[in-house]
């Protein structure tokens, strides 16, 4: 089962999750996992897995409905986050493992899903960072381009975690587009896309746009060549895939303005 209210997040775990060999289905909702899990009741042979989203909160009701059917052996939680360093994981229902999002790796998913569940301390998770105060927290509307839509999905629930707004591009021509429609404060570009790249929609933005936005590379590419052709393209910082909530925020205090100055 995988818990995500978000349908194209939810509908990629479940593609990842047959391609692991799992019979998979996604609910938006807590009330529809429970209910699944008292209409199968004990009629299930194998234990069942949840894929469980931490932006889907819990009542207390529902969080012990999903703790006793792991105490009773009959459920395995996974918790997936974009950044488990952000937040603590949480303690009731029993979570087995956390995973960072997007779901990518199917050896990843069949090791935290198959895991045992020998009593084994976990080490504790780092400190999330240090909260910035809200009149010094950067903002501005930023523009996501980028041809994966659940890396789309999730840059942009991460920007607006930390306070912007968020506008979304599937390649570069859209980008190039939107850019000469719109006033962004910040542009975070995919490389690769079809279409129109990244490189190119850079150069065509740095000359349509006066003045134009800064333009900030996300990739999965970290060698030196890669560097100096965004560089040359125009952009003009660097963030590596899977992006993770405190180089955002790094990115975002550098080249936003804060927001007493907005």
């Amino acid at each position: 089962m995988v818990l995500d209210d978000f349908a194209p997040a939810a509908e990629a775990a479940v593609a990842l999750a047959t391609r692991c060999g799992y019979v998979a289905r996604a609910a938006q909702s807590p009330t529809i996992v429970i209910r699944w899990l008292h209409e199968w009741g004990e009629r299930s042979v194998r234990r069942n897995l949840l894929l469980w989203d931490d932006s889907v909160a819990l009542s207390p009701e529902q969080a012990e409905v999903l703790d006793a059917s792991v105490r009773a052996g009959r459920l395995r939680i996974v918790q997936t986050a974009i950044d488990p360093r952000a937040r603590p994981v949480t303690e009731s229902p029993a979570v087995a493992a956390v995973l960072r999002k997007p779901l990518l790796n199917p050896e990843a998913l069949l090791e935290a899903l198959n895991g045992t569940d020998a009593a084994q301390p976990r080490a504790p998770l780092p400190a999330p960072p240090t909260a910035i105060p809200a009149d010094e927290s950067p903002t501005g509307l930023v523009l996501v381009v980028d041809d994966d839509a659940v890396n789309r999905m999730v840059l942009t629930k991460q920007l607006v975690q930390l306070g912007c707004r968020v506008e979304s591009a599937q390649n570069g021509a859209e980008a190039v587009a939107l850019a000469r429609l719109h006033h962004y404060d910040l542009v975070l570009m995919d490389c690769r896309m079809p279409v129109m790249d990244g490189y190119s929609a850079t150069r065509e933005i740095r000359r349509a746009v006066t003045p134009p936005p800064p333009i900030v590379s996300i990739t999965a590419n970290t060698t030196i060549e890669d560097r100096e052709a965004c560089t040359n393209a125009g952009m003009v910082d660097f963030v590596s895939k899977p992006v993770r909530l405190l180089e955002l925020q790094r990115v975002l205090r550098r080249w936003l303005r804060p927001r007493s100055e907005a």
